[in-house]
């Protein structure tokens, strides 16, 4: 997990290209993913025992499409929700279940790119004061928990794809366990 730190005065422009150039990274890995399935694919399991392969592919656009959302609950300090991760975990498998029932692998990509154009769009908005503001978030991600600032939530979308896109690769070379019953 990379530390966040408050940039030092004027600093701000120089973290806002290296988190565009993170974000556009992760982009192109997340296209040639894409790129790299067949339609045959896309049912397949996954290395993530509650989803397939098409499954993981739609839940990895969450992320970026959450990120502003998640940026102004830091900056309005508003109330951040502590369900139990058993429940977290269970919604954002049926979120994202039912969320992937009407894409595909000709579909994902475009809304990808659309949440990825916001994710982009959202450094030039945060002030040279904001990158250190944080929140507390449960534990429902190991990647994405504890003190969580601005800056450090603009990074976890690479991190986010990389744990996912390690599953979907899982299960693309058969190492997938069984799927969890629907």
């Amino acid at each position: 997990m990379r530390e966040a730190s408050q940039p030092e005065p004027g600093q701000g422009e120089a973290l806002r290209e290296e988190i565009r150039a993170e974000l556009e990274d992760t982009r192109r890995a997340y296209h040639a993913l894409l790129d790299s399935l067949a339609e045959e694919d896309w049912n397949k399991p996954s290395g993530n025992p509650a989803w397939t392969v098409g499954h993981l592919m739609v839940h990895m656009t969450f992320a970026p499409r959450m990120l502003p959302a998640d940026v102004s609950l830091i900056r309005g300090g508003g109330w951040m929700p502590k369900l139990p991760a058993f429940l977290f975990n269970w919604s954002n498998v049926w979120m994202t279940r039912w969320a992937a029932r009407k894409e595909s692998l000709g579909t994902v990509g475009t809304l990808y790119d659309a949440a990825h154009q916001r994710a982009l769009d959202l450094p030039d908005t945060i002030q040279e004061d904001e990158w250190g503001l944080s929140r507390e978030y449960p534990d429902w991600d190991p990647i994405l928990s504890g003190t969580v600032t601005i800056e450090r939530l603009l990074y976890y979308l690479a991190e986010h794809f990389e744990v996912h896109a390690g599953q979907v690769r899982q299960g693309l070379a058969g190492e997938a366990p069984a799927l969890e019953k629907e």
